[in-house]
């Protein structure tokens, strides 16, 4: 077992419940399907998101059972992963009345996922 298995045991918190955590978390408002429409329009006249004050959109993914399964594993996982499971599982503690995890508490020295550009991977 690795560290964010004994974590998630030790807080007694069931996948099941992290993902759906996460899935409300990222779901698409209103607010954000009218930035997703402002970015559109600011591609199309070709100008940039800063000069249009556009802030970011959530994601509208939550987590998936295989992430959950590379972070049961110790696998190296990409940074929006990673702050997606701590931002699910720092909502359940706050709920239940407990003190918010840091990262390194949650994950331990596991690294982050590098990404392979395109191009090398298809060599």
């Amino acid at each position: 077992m690795g560290v964010f298995s004994d974590f998630v045991k030790e807080k007694k918190l069931p996948d099941v419940q992290l993902i759906g955590v996460s899935g409300h978390q990222e779901r698409l408002t209103p607010a954000d399907r009218e930035l997703l429409q402002k970015r559109r329009a600011a591609r199309k006249a070709e100008k940039k998101y800063a000069e249009e004050n556009i802030a970011k959109p959530k994601s509208g993914r939550g987590l998936s059972q295989q992430a959950l399964n590379k972070a049961h594993a110790d696998q190296p996982l990409p940074r929006k992963i990673r702050s997606k499971i701590a931002a699910a599982v720092n909502t359940i503690l706050e709920r239940r009345g407990q003190e918010k995890a840091k990262t390194e508490q949650i994950f331990g020295k596991i690294g982050v996922a590098k990404r392979v550009p395109k191009k090398a991977a298809k060599k």
